[in-house]
């Protein structure tokens, strides 16, 4: 690019020498200045700059540690489904695998076995209840055929129970529910 070819840019872009002149100045002045007041602490700087160099280093060798134990954890990982892989057969009938005790399961057989509904298990046994439970049980059947609408002749000869035993506990129910009711509404 030609002298010519120079001016008609700068002219184009409407700076003239001055300008250039007048800007370039005063940051060199800056410059010079700044750089006579860093010189007596080059001292101080240089030791920052080592100490973030050490820093650095330090966090260089802490993503290095990391990284080696990430890779070594995944090598286990990935031995592990090796060794599983290993451990694990088929064939036309099926499959199998070999468990950490060194057995062989045949896993179609296990497969086969959990289709199949579990056995009914019915366990009975008989306890002698005390004689108030005894008293509380019957006086719980004869309240829920009650609630079911029977009469107290019919509850005497569904449970074998004395009528006179029915019609007590009848009462006494009849009784508690008029009582709750009362409260009820003077609460309300």
């Amino acid at each position: 690019m030609n002298n010519e070819q120079h001016t008609e840019i700068l002219s184009r872009n409407r700076l003239s020498h001055n300008t250039i002149v007048v800007a370039i100045v005063p940051v060199l002045a800056i410059s010079i200045v700044f750089i006579v007041a860093v010189l007596p602490h080059l001292a101080e700087i240089w030791l920052m700059i080592e100490a973030l160099a050490f820093t650095l280093t330090l966090c260089l060798i802490a993503v290095l540690v990391i990284a080696v134990i990430y890779i070594a954890h995944k090598f286990r990982i990935h031995a592990k489904q090796l060794d599983r892989q290993a451990r694990f057969f088929t064939w036309s009938e099926g499959a199998a695998w070999i468990n950490d005790k060194g057995e062989l399961v045949h896993l179609s057989a296990t497969h086969e076995q959990a289709k199949l509904p579990a056995p009914r298990v019915t366990v009975t046994e008989e306890i002698e209840l005390s004689e108030q439970d005894r008293i509380d049980v019957e006086r719980s059947k004869v309240l829920a055929l009650r609630q079911q609408g029977l009469g107290l002749h019919a509850i005497e000869k569904a449970l074998n129970v004395p009528y006179n035993k029915v019609r007590d506990y009848c009462n006494t129910m009849d009784e508690l529910q008029k009582k709750a009711a009362q409260r009820n509404q003077a609460q309300a």
